[in-house]
């Protein structure tokens, strides 16, 4: 209970610095949701400059320790001081009008964290393993001599020579000196206090979007109905097997939106075109001014995954495109020079062929979506209707973005920028994901003047609630079954994979402990893998059975591990036998393992012929030691 009303005080801290900020910097704290995002934004930027060179000089922990906490200290009395200075305080909403006009955006983050909590599947397979890095990185990060040549899925030293694009991303690290600090469990920091934060965030970020827009037309929208155009997230929340199933969207790595939130990655997709767009969509100039806030918006993005950069290049093109056919006759000149370049560097560079194909399938598998084409539909008729000159820019942004990705040679600079295929699928997912969140703005601004417009906007919201978690129901069954398994695991991971991580760093007592652990088990009916996050409380524990999935490494003793080696582990763990253990017996005296980790009592007949003994029982799990 401590952790959840400690991660419950950091997500109003979050708020409270990050939208504190954001007023401190504008001069102004009448708009929260603006506010909250430039304060994030700006406050990542700073953090990024001072991690991302520490990273990559992976120095200790104690340098980023530093440089977190000073950000924080600074950003804070920055914001105190300019609060009092330029009295903020009187620009800021009452209470009472400031719950009015932003409470849906805490409704939507809540709901989309219940819906989270309905993904059993990818919340026990640690989204497809990917938290035996992501989450891993965070709980063991403050722990190790060497951390950021930690391979953090095996606990082992990664001495590969080339560059680690991971080191350009900074917010494992934030996040690992903020759960550090508080001591609060980092499972549930992570997938609890910050997948609700992005979701908010992301909330935010929408509900200044749709603001934007809205103002920019001759209808008087209250400024409290742009909270609800957030709801479109409750959309992309839908099942990520279900949606596509359904003709709702087909796009690369749904299923982050709903179980990873907290990736960095994540923001990036949901957001990257949009906080490049969204400042500027109204600019009558580009300066100096506006030239470094879109690098420091670039840097941000970068700092939460590398993979940012062909959504910096697609969305910084296809807003120059944009600005410049919206403005003077000179800056359209400009437009032409910009296209014929891009043109012409597409035909210079070498297409990736393979790359080109993937994005087409995606293109083709949503030619039969609906909500697709009634996005598109509505963004038109937004642009013809409205006719301002933010709505005319964001038509012609979502074009451009597109064809580059679909024009052949052109798309030779996209799939460049992409430099290898799964990122070139999840920029163009961030494409839709922007057209489907443009078309839904469009879309409400048509009614936003009525008084139907907020009962009707909690109506639909509570719809696509409602068929989030019915796309739930043909991949995980009844919900409420689903939810008290989860209450049964409050920690956000299954008790005894939490209480196995416990007893092994007990057992390591500081030294570094090789356990042979399940790859997975059953449960639920799904598999749990556990090797990928067993060291989530055992930072000085090396989880062999994870080197087959984050690779060894020549300065180990497991140099040699392979498949093989783990199969034996596997058959035996399967399917016990007596020619299944003299396999495995083969595998144990090659390598000094320390501890054995057997899911039921099939090795109590053979611990005594491997110089083990039983020291523990876990729920299911059985520990030997050698």
């Amino acid at each position: 209970m401590i952790d959840y009303l400690m991660g419950a005080a950091i997500f109003v801290l979050f708020i409270l610095l990050f939208y504190g900020f954001g007023s401190a910097l504008r001069r102004d704290a009448a708009d929260f949701a603006q506010n909250l995002v430039v304060g994030y934004i700006a406050h990542s930027f700073l953090i990024a400059v001072t991690v991302v060179p520490i990273q990559v000089l992976e120095l200790t922990f104690a340098p980023a320790l530093v440089a977190v906490s000073a950000v924080a200290v600074v950003t804070a009395s920055y914001t105190i001081v300019v609060w009092i200075r330029h009295g903020l305080l009187a620009t800021a909403l009452p209470l009472r009008r400031w719950l009015a006009e932003n409470y849906f955006l805490f409704v939507l983050a809540a709901a989309l964290f219940l819906i989270y909590l309905l993904q059993t599947d990818l919340i026990l397979n640690n989204n497809n393993t990917d938290d035996g890095y992501y989450l891993l990185k965070v709980a063991n990060l403050p722990y190790m001599e060497d951390p950021f040549t930690m391979t953090y899925g095996t606990g082992f030293i990664n001495l590969d020579s080339g560059f680690n694009t991971y080191h350009l991303s900074s917010v494992q690290t934030e996040m690992a000196v903020y759960a550090y600090l508080t001591q609060i469990d980092p499972v549930i920091f992570m997938r609890g206090t910050v997948n609700i934060f992005h979701y908010f965030l992301a909330a935010a970020s929408i509900a200044w979007f749709a603001r934007v827009l809205g103002e920019s037309t001759k209808r008087k929208v209250d400024s409290g109905k742009y909270q609800y155009f957030a709801s479109i997230l409750l959309l992309l929340s839908f099942e990520f097997r279900t949606i596509e199933d359904w003709h709702i969207l087909a796009v690369q790595d749904l299923w982050q939106f709903n179980s990873a939130m907290w990736f960095g990655g994540a923001i990036v997709r949901v957001l990257g075109i949009l906080w490049v767009i969204t400042p500027f969509l109204g600019a009558t100039r580009i300066g100096w001014k506006q030239i470094a806030q879109v690098a420091v918006i670039a840097v941000v993005l970068v700092s939460k995954a590398a993979a940012a950069a062909p959504v910096i290049v697609v969305a910084g093109i296809a807003y120059l495109v944009a600005f410049a056919f919206t403005s003077s006759a000179r800056a359209a000149f400009g437009g032409v020079l910009l296209l014929a370049g891009v043109v012409a560097t597409g035909l210079v560079l070498t297409g990736r062929p393979e790359t080109n194909e993937l994005i087409d399938e995606v293109f083709l598998a949503n030619l039969p979506n609906p909500p697709v084409w009634i996005a598109v539909a509505f963004l038109a008729l937004a642009v013809v209707v409205f006719r301002t000159r933010q709505w005319t820019r964001l038509g012609v942004i979502m074009v451009v973005v597109f064809a580059l990705m679909a024009v052949p040679e052109v798309n030779d600079v996209f799939e460049t920028a992409s430099y290898v295929d799964f990122v070139a699928l999840r920029t163009q997912a961030t494409g839709y994901y922007t057209l489907l969140i443009a078309g839904f703005v469009a879309m409400g601004l048509f009614v936003a003047v009525r008084r139907v417009f907020v009962p009707l906007q909690c109506a639909v919201a509570a719809v696509l609630a409602l068929g989030s978690v019915a796309s739930t129901v043909p991949v995980y069954g009844n919900p409420l079954v689903t939810y008290a398994f989860m209450a049964d695991n409050p920690r956000l991971i299954p008790a005894e994979t939490a209480e196995l991580s416990e007893r092994l760093e007990e057992m390591a007592d500081g030294e570094f402990l090789d356990a042979l652990t399940p790859e997975w088990v059953e449960m639920k009916t799904r598999r749990h893998y556990v090797a990928s996050i067993v060291r989530v409380y055992a930072p000085h524990v090396h989880s062999i059975s994870a080197l087959t999935r984050f690779g060894t490494t020549w300065q180990s003793d497991y140099y040699g591990w392979g498949l093989n080696e783990q199969s034996a582990y596997d058959t035996f763990i399967r399917t016990p036998s007596e020619d299944a253990y003299r396999n495995l017996e083969a595998v144990l005296e090659a390598y000094p393992v320390d501890v054995l980790v057997i899911p039921g009592d099939s090795f109590e007949a053979y611990k005594d012929r491997g110089a083990f003994e039983l020291v523990d029982q876990v729920g299911r799990y059985f520990i030997y030691r050698r």
